[in-house]
């Protein structure tokens, strides 16, 4: 059996699905058969005997798919090296030498998988590199935008770590400047303590606000907890553990 074609390829692939037809050969017969599909990709020529050549069929077939595969990424990677080397150097229409476009078409004849592959890597890496500017953009910048920086409401150490904390979620580096000083209007309103906790709650749900038409009730049960803490504290500081010594000395 002889390839009808010429191409150049460092590897290949091996489907999963192809291994039915080959699960009932022997190892003897398993290592003639893979010889042969070495010497049929590095060769393009081979010779299977008859015991392996029905199996050995499947596998070429699916080799020749895949090498139409990989041809038509090698074409569209050298269209598109071709229309971004058109756009650096002008167009077409504006040019009539023609030797601009060699560099491209000699280093791109001999194309290899491992080229091939890189070429997309490199494409793609391009792009989420243009996306991820693009998504920085989009991150507050008060002086780019020539905003007036945030007025934070406390100087707690814990409630500025948090509020910066809070920024950093997904939902909250899209949010204008003006969009994020309401916020910090809204948590000056609270006791700092308890902004933080709807701060924290925030981060720990994935929240895009962080007072909400129910947050006034909550505060009312928050206060009324916090007084209650407050005051079990302060009576466990005021014990004397001496009371009824002078009860005590007067009995006797």
């Amino acid at each position: 059996m002889k390839r009808e074609y010429t191409i150049e390829r460092e590897c290949f692939l091996l489907h999963k699905i192809l291994y039915r037809p080959i699960s009932g050969l022997t190892d003897e017969q398993l290592g003639r058969f893979f010889r042969h599909i070495f010497e049929w990709q590095i060769d393009g020529e081979a010779e299977p005997e008859e015991d392996i050549r029905f199996p050995f069929i499947f596998y070429i077939n699916q080799f020749q798919l895949d090498d139409e595969k990989y041809l038509e990424t090698c074409e569209t990677n050298r269209r598109n090296i071709k229309i971004r080397w058109d756009k650096s150097k002008g167009s077409m229409d504006d040019t009539t030498d023609t030797s601009v476009y060699e560099p491209i078409q000699k280093e791109r004849t001999n194309t290899t998988c491992t080229n091939g592959f890189e070429s997309y890597l490199n494409d793609k890496d391009k792009d989420n590199d243009k996306d991820n500017d693009k998504d920085n953009d989009k991150v507050v910048n008060p002086r780019k935008r020539g905003e007036q920086p945030l007025t934070i409401p406390f100087t707690d150490e814990e409630f500025k770590k948090t509020w910066e904390e809070l920024r950093q979620q997904p939902k909250w580096r899209k949010k204008t400047v003006s969009a994020l000083q309401k916020c910090l209007d809204k948590l000056s309103k609270y006791p700092v303590e308890f902004a933080i906790e709807l701060m924290t709650d925030a981060i720990a749900n994935n929240w895009q606000g962080v007072v909400f038409d129910g947050t006034p009730e909550r505060y009312l049960k928050w206060q009324q907890s916090f007084s209650d803490t407050h005051n079990n504290n302060s009576s466990s500081n005021d014990y004397d553990p001496f009371d009824g010594c002078e009860v005590l000395t007067q009995r006797d």
